[in-house]
């Protein structure tokens, strides 16, 4: 069996997932430099996205942006992976169509 294709999909998938949480990151003013802000594009944070927020930001005193967003990323694709194994092996209701 080739499995060319299936470890270019990964690549793939992987580059995807971290280029938007990257992009997700800065949505909420979280940027790999460090810096931070608390609106983004003009618009105020509620105070659900002030406290994720904060947690992020405590996680990245722990370890790098890269880190934690390739972390991120990775626990995205393994969701999906979980969801697609399911929904193939029928573990939901008829007629329930994920991907």
């Amino acid at each position: 069996m080739d499995k060319t294709v299936i470890k270019n999909f990964a690549v793939w998938a992987r580059r995807s997932l971290i280029a938007q949480v990257a992009a997700r990151a800065e949505d909420y003013g979280i940027r790999p430099d460090g810096t931070e802000s608390v609106s983004s594009a003009g618009r105020r944070f509620s105070s659900y996205e002030i406290r994720e927020r904060k947690k992020i930001l405590l996680q990245l005193e722990q370890r790098s942006f890269d880190e934690l967003v390739e972390e991120i990323a990775y626990t995205w694709f393994n969701r999906f992976a979980a969801l697609y194994y399911m929904e193939v092996n029928g573990c939901f209701e008829d007629g329930v169509q994920l991907f």
